[in-house]
């Protein structure tokens, strides 16, 4: 394909405009077929080496995030994926894997390539994988998180073929009935989470938005379909102790969450070590959000504190709900939380706020929402009344 017309498409596809996907005439002789939608690419390989050849030369690879090949493919084309940096989601599910760099030999269905430094974070293998043979296929896939296989048959894969935290912190979905077997052999024995999947579907569902009641605090990963690594907008109420925050802490950095609501829920003692800290009672202890990705946070009624360094370097937080019987504010809670753009406090007096308590961070880009009837408690403040605009509700 010529580099130009790849370059447009992938703008194109950058901008969100309507493509209707590559004709021959794209090619300089290639036979084949090449699709863009949005920032996806769909292609289709004829003969090992092909991909490579035709996008060896494409400089817009950071647009795309999304690929599907299907046809033949070797270690050429496994290789040139790595450069795609952008590329987040692989599917090889209609793929026929060559273990060469060109041409077809007797290694069919044996993935023999590397993926180099690839940012991707999802990979379906091919339906008719028999083997991974190469002995770093995915070590150097860092943010590698989900991998599915879908052969009805087992396959065999060298023991480091992957990078340690895609076992520790990724997901491994195989075929329903298969789970037992793939915990049994490494190297899929080190993936900490393995669930069974129907037609590439998870078995218990991958609903990403719920709600949640925990009757036992440090029983929330338990009520949690597939471990809730799927949910991206979590409400739990009940209590919770340690051992939830802890839980969620890891569908926050590790898995997809982003949206809490912990209203209804209350915090009790005790329970597992959350960093270095476990919970107290109605307290958001000491670094409890700490560097977490969340973009919104509604803590729980029952709370009278926030412990220091509460949401620090919480720098994709943009929303944040403190609820009514808040009364103390501790050090450096906001510290570099760059896009906090709105706090609700719905005390109707303020809480205790030291100056301490907005270090490296910029009150006055923030909207403060309060009750209506403490507006101007709020504004006269030492404290509170450096937030840019105050506002009331009824």
């Amino acid at each position: 394909m010529k580099t130009r017309n790849i370059i447009a498409l992938l703008l194109a596809a950058a901008m969100m405009l309507p493509l209707s996907g590559c004709s021959k005439s794209d090619f300089d002789e290639d036979d084949a077929r090449c699709e863009i939608v949005g920032s996806t690419v769909v292609f289709h390989s004829e003969y090992v080496g092909h991909f490579n050849d035709v996008f060896s030369n494409a400089s817009s690879k950071p647009l795309v995030e999304g690929m599907t090949i299907t046809g033949k493919i070797g270690n050429s084309d496994i290789y040139e994926i790595s450069y795609f940096e952008g590329l987040k989601t692989l599917d090889l599910s209609k793929a026929r894997v060559y273990g060469a760099y060109y041409g077809e030999d007797s290694y069919i269905d044996e993935l023999n390539g590397d993926f180099g430094s690839s940012g991707m974070e999802k990979i379906i293998l091919p339906e008719t994988l028999k083997k991974i043979t190469s002995y770093s296929a995915f070590d150097y896939c860092k943010s590698l998180r989900e991998v599915v296989v879908l052969s009805p048959n087992f396959v065999t894969a060298s023991y480091s073929s992957f990078y340690s935290s895609t076992l520790t912190d990724g997901v491994l979905l195989v075929p329903e009935g298969r789970a037992e077997h793939y915990r049994a052999q490494e190297p899929w024995s080190g993936f900490q989470m393995i669930l069974e999947h129907r037609d590439g579907k998870p078995l218990g569902g991958d609903e990403p938005n719920l709600q949640i009641a925990v009757t036992e605090a440090g029983t929330l990963k338990d009520k949690l379909p597939n471990q809730g690594y799927y949910v991206e907008k979590l409400k739990v109420t009940g209590p919770i102790n340690g051992d939830d925050i802890a839980w969620i802490r890891k569908m926050a950095s590790k898995f997809r969450l982003v949206e809490l609501d912990l209203s209804d829920a209350s915090i009790e003692d005790g329970g597992v070590y959350y960093l270095s800290y476990t919970s107290v009672k109605n307290k958001i202890g000491q670094s409890m959000f700490y560097e977490l990705p969340l973009h919104t946070i509604v803590l729980p009624k029952g709370v009278t504190t926030i412990g220091e360094y509460a949401f620090k370097y919480c720098r994709s937080l943009t929303s944040l709900t403190i609820k009514e019987n808040v009364t103390y504010i501790d050090w450096y809670v906001f510290y570099s939380c760059s896009e906090l753009k709105t706090i609700r406090c719905e005390a109707t007096e303020p809480p205790y706020l030291s100056s301490y308590s907005l270090s490296s961070f910029y009150p006055s880009s923030c909207t403060l929402t309060v009750p209506q009837s403490a507006v101007e408690a709020y504004k006269t403040h030492s404290s509170w009344g450096k937030f840019g605009e105050i506002v009331g509700y009824l």
